[in-house]
């Protein structure tokens, strides 16, 4: 067979370790590939040493990296819009359908990488740029190009809709007509499609994914002897298990997804279906064949897609917390408290009217008694207020202190948000708060 080939140029495929012996395509204005050089010089050398070790204890935490990188930049542009947590503006892209199967662990990571590179170098680097680095690092220790990240992304302040991302994120069981549709509309072309879906050489699918392929009749591009390995893990409809996605070398990053699509055992309905098509078909074969020009042609489609509407310069913002906006810090604060402690919500509200109804709303209620006298706190009225919420107010004023890099919000303004937060929270209005 003309596949016996695929062992042949296996043998003499070439790869270089060399990042400058890619391609790359033009960059966004705004983007360099040396944009922290001066700010955080080490940013790089942080970000692979986590990543590998904790890709030591965990491989399987390559390919959720490298599919959260995928998801944040097909919806709204690589903004980093997908780390974000749900607020009283609505729920966030994590919660849309084809996120709900990202990774916790890659969630986790982003933001532990985050917390080393700021007490390296301060709040100078942002959650999307993050992303892009553990994206590459994440193919790079898993067998695959080593090559350089243009930098300079801004987080974005807004998610994007439920609508938004079911649009723009194609379903395991799409057709290749529905994929070229949605990478033309980001343009990307038919290569970059058949490129950039070789990420499915790593990682692993939930039945859900790809169990239209074998019920209710097991679908005819599905090798006969491959398809009843998956009816082992997936013996019925709405099974929980999962499987690999490349059956040959599922834990390294190579062409070997391809080899699979040449013997009908890609795992999804768009994969196998790039064999199918005649407007893909070339590529897939031309990638089965060599690991080098695969990786050639990965790198130059993941540098385009990662640079994907990004925002620059003054545009957005750098977070301070990957999972919430540097606006919504205090709100995100009180989530986690209040979890803990629902009582402290009617803490801080009942704190904030004893705050006004006397002198006014200045804060005063806050300060501790001194040599000049008793404080407010001592008076009879204030005796009961609940210690657990000045401490909410302390937290608060450290965390956006730290958030801001200087002392610029009032306690009287955090009292006023927090007694905002607190109605809202528990089931009230969320209304503004004017400075």
């Amino acid at each position: 067979m003309a596949y016996n080939l695929l062992f042949v140029l296996s043998c003499i495929a070439f790869v270089s370790s060399s990042s400058d012996a890619y391609v790359y395509p033009p960059l966004v204005e705004g983007l360099s590939f040396t944009f922290y050089k001066s700010t955080c010089p080490n940013l790089e050398f942080i970000v692979r040493s986590y990543l590998k070790q904790l890709f030591l204890s965990d491989i399987s935490v390559a390919s959720g990296l490298l599919r959260l990188h995928f998801h944040d930049c097909f919806v709204q542009g690589c903004d980093g819009s997908i780390l974000l947590d749900g607020s009283f503006g609505g729920p966030s892209e994590k919660t849309a359908s084809p996120n709900l199967t990202l990774r916790p662990a890659a969630f986790k990571a982003i933001d532990e990488l985050q917390t080393l590179i700021t007490q390296a170098c301060g709040p100078v680097v942002s959650c999307a740029d993050i992303s892009a680095l553990a994206a590459r690092d994440s193919v790079h220790l898993s067998g695959g190009p080593k090559y350089k990240v243009p930098l300079g992304r801004r987080d974005g302040l807004s998610y994007a809709t439920e609508e938004a991302v079911v649009s723009f994120l194609p379903s395991p069981t799409s057709n290749v007509t529905a994929l070229i549709d949605v990478f033309t509309e980001l343009d990307l072309n038919n290569k970059d499609l058949v490129t950039l879906s070789g990420a499915h050489t790593i990682g692993i699918a939930h039945c859900s994914s790809f169990e239209n392929r074998l019920f209710p009749t097991q679908d005819s591009t599905l090798d006969p002897v491959f398809a009843e390995t998956l009816y082992l893990t997936c013996p019925v409809l709405n099974t929980t298990n999962t499987t690999v996605i490349d059956i040959r070398t599922p834990n390294t990053f190579d062409n070997k997804y391809y080899v699979d699509l040449l013997y009908r055992e890609g795992l999804f309905t768009s994969d196998q279906g790039l064999y199918g098509d005649s407007r893909t078909k070339p590529f897939v074969v031309l990638f089965a064949l060599s690991d080098h020009l695969f990786f050639e042609n990965f790198v130059y489609s993941m540098t385009k897609m990662g640079q994907l509407s990004v925002l620059t310069g003054s545009q957005g913002e750098i977070r301070s917390n990957c999972s919430a906006l540097n606006s919504n810090l205090s709100w995100k604060h009180l989530k986690q408290a209040f979890e803990n402690d629902v009582g402290l919500a009617a803490g801080l509200l009942r704190l904030h009217f004893h705050d006004c109804f006397v002198q006014g709303c200045d804060g005063s209620i806050l300060l501790d008694g001194s040599a000049g006298g008793p404080s407010e706190k001592d008076a009879p009225p204030n005796l009961t207020l609940r210690p657990a919420a000045f401490e909410a107010i302390n937290g608060l004023q450290a965390l956006i202190t730290k958030a801001c890099g200087q002392v610029v919000v009032s306690c009287a303004d955090i009292a006023a948000l927090a007694a905002r937060y607190s109605v809202h929270l528990s089931g009230g209005p969320s209304y503004k708060w004017h400075d």
